[in-house]
């Protein structure tokens, strides 16, 4: 799982707006999350956040719900990251005081990282929009560019090539001016999106621009687009060619530290090996891919490796060998099995599109309340107004309290307030 800090964004936001108790709180809760002590800042945020509440501070709110989502999410409980993500956008959102606006996009931003990952990807959408819209209203350009950036990740992640490749255009007319760090990532983008849909040709030409591109050297994605340019070698029948490639791709993985990228040009060199009928090659590469198991931010499938091996020891007709990769392999493959299936428990028992849907319902009401309450303060409209707008207010939440959504709600054994 990705592991993306948004330490700034936690130190971002004034505290004038907190009492000194709470400021001073809020500090200690923060100094233990700077030194990685995680629960201990989790177990004091969830006390502050009762006196937050007391106060009425719905900026605290946030920055407190922004924070145990944040915890949540590293410790890969990303069902109550969503709960705790959803509540600090609320309170965000009404809360008057525009610097904490940053925030509440950073949380949709995450919203829509997360719901990717679960396959939710119309909601993924809807909250990485939101999060542009709110964006634009502020005036914080870096985060439109950012989202937009993660939104033609999730076309890509759910096979919508012709979509992203039509946001990418968009994303480099409306921010000519991008970092260049940016541009060679869109690059790769553009080349996977191109690659996939069979334009080879423009694919190449895409990742041929990153390597040549001076800001990509540093970054991972010189060894993906290495790599990505030798699986393209290698289903043209180029297979030198494409061995080339990839061990370009492992001579600066090894360079750079990143062994995920590392561990598969190993495998990519094996496979090509195994398919000419280079059993020793193959074998000799699976097995510098092997060593390698656990190591980075490996893709789930790692575990093939196994799979690979065994078919080159059953050529060699070493099949006692190939039968303990074949066990090795099974025994991965149960493993990811089951982290599947907590997936798909975690959506029954969180009911995610149910969650989000309350979670529009409430904010609804909370803004219908809010400006209930700006009519009051200021008695625009007059009594009348006054009083019709309460009047809705009881016949919306009365209407509310029928529907199939309220029960379901109440079935979930949830510890939130979402």
């Amino acid at each position: 799982m990705r592991k993306i800090i948004f330490l700034f964004l936690f130190g971002f936001i004034s505290l004038s707006s907190f009492s000194k108790d709470l400021n001073e709180s809020y500090a200690e809760v923060m100094d233990y999350f700077y030194n990685d002590d995680y629960n201990t800042s989790r177990d004091k945020a969830l006390i502050l956040l009762n006196e937050a509440k007391e106060a009425s501070s719905y900026t605290l709110m946030c920055k407190l719900y922004f924070l145990l989502g944040y915890i949540s999410e590293y410790d890969d409980d990303f069902g109550m990251a969503i709960i705790y993500y959803l509540e600090g956008s609320r309170y965000g959102q009404i809360s008057s005081d525009e610097s904490i606006k940053k925030t509440v996009v950073s949380i949709h931003k995450n919203l829509g990282s997360i719901l990717g990952d679960y396959k939710h990807y119309s909601l993924a959408y809807k909250f990485i929009d939101e999060g542009v819209s709110i964006a634009r209203s502020y005036n914080l350009s870096e985060q439109v560019e950012s989202l937009l950036n993660n939104k033609i990740h999730e076309y890509v992640d759910e096979s919508k090539f012709k979509d992203a490749l039509t946001l990418i255009d968009s994303v480099r007319l409306l921010f000519p001016n991008m970092e260049q760090e940016r541009v060679v990532k869109l690059l790769n983008k553009e080349g996977v999106a191109f690659q996939s849909i069979g334009d080879t040709r423009k694919a190449l030409q895409s990742y041929n621009q990153v390597l040549e591109n001076k800001a990509s050297y540093g970054l991972d994605v010189f060894a993906i687009c290495s790599q990505n340019i030798g699986t393209i070698l290698e289903k043209q029948g180029q297979m030198q060619e494409a061995i080339v490639m990839y061990q370009k791709s492992i001579e600066y993985s090894i360079e750079h530290n990143f062994d995920r990228w590392e561990f598969e040009g190993y495998e990519k060199i094996g496979s090509v090996y195994y398919n000419i009928g280079k059993f020793d090659s193959a074998l000799h590469y699976f097995q510098l891919a092997e060593n390698l198991i656990g190591k980075g931010d490996q893709d789930p499938d790692s575990y093939e490796i196994y799979q690979y091996m065994s078919n080159v020891y059953s050529s060699q007709n070493k099949f006692e060998t190939a039968l303990e990769y074949r066990k090795r392999y099974s025994i991965k493959l149960e493993e990811y099995i089951a982290v599947q299936n907590k997936i798909n428990e975690d959506e029954k028992q969180y009911n995610i599109q149910l969650l989000t849907d309350r979670y529009y319902d409430l904010l609804a009401a909370d803004m219908e309340q809010k400006e209930t309450e700006r009519l009051a303060k200021f008695g625009i409209g007059g009594t009348a107004s006054f009083f019709m707008i309460i009047l809705s207010i009881m016949v919306y939440r009365q209407r509310r309290t029928k529907t199939l959504l309220a029960r379901e709600i109440n079935e979930l054994h949830l510890t939130s307030e979402v």
